[in-house]
């Protein structure tokens, strides 16, 4: 790999992290607006509440990681251009970079994964209570 792709890659991948940001700052605005809704609720079902409340945890982690990701290909990107300008022997500092921004970008991957599996809860839980039936799984 020659030292223009080195650190070109990490803003390629920028884009990808750019959409995963702005769906995940909807959804977690969508937490955000169902929490809001309860609010005027007579009666919460306090799992319910509880898995939201956890799931925005989720969100908002997820969102932190993929700032740090964000931050850390951005950053990998410039020092690799400067890199390659002054210093060609030094290329393992933007390959680094660019892991450490992978490593924060699968760590948000896994923590949305859990969150998709609390929002099926959810949806079971107000399945249940809508139907009258038991919180059976």
């Amino acid at each position: 790999m020659n030292s223009m792709e080195l650190w070109l890659t990490p803003l390629l991948l920028l884009p990808g992290v750019a959409l995963l940001i702005l769906s995940t700052s909807a959804r977690y605005e969508q937490i955000h607006n169902e929490i809001h809704h309860l609010m005027h609720e007579d009666k919460v079902d306090e799992e319910i509440l509880s898995n939201l409340f956890i799931r925005s945890k989720l969100f908002k982690n997820s969102l932190v990681n993929l700032y740090l990701c964000v931050s850390i290909f951005a950053t990998a990107g410039l020092l690799g251009g400067l890199i390659s300008v002054w210093t060609p022997n030094y290329h393992w500092i933007v390959t680094s970079l660019s892991g450490l921004g992978i490593l924060f970008f699968l760590i948000s991957a896994i923590l949305l994964i859990k969150e998709s599996k609390l929002s099926i809860d959810i949806i079971e839980l107000h399945y249940n209570n809508l139907t009258g039936r038991n919180n059976q799984k």
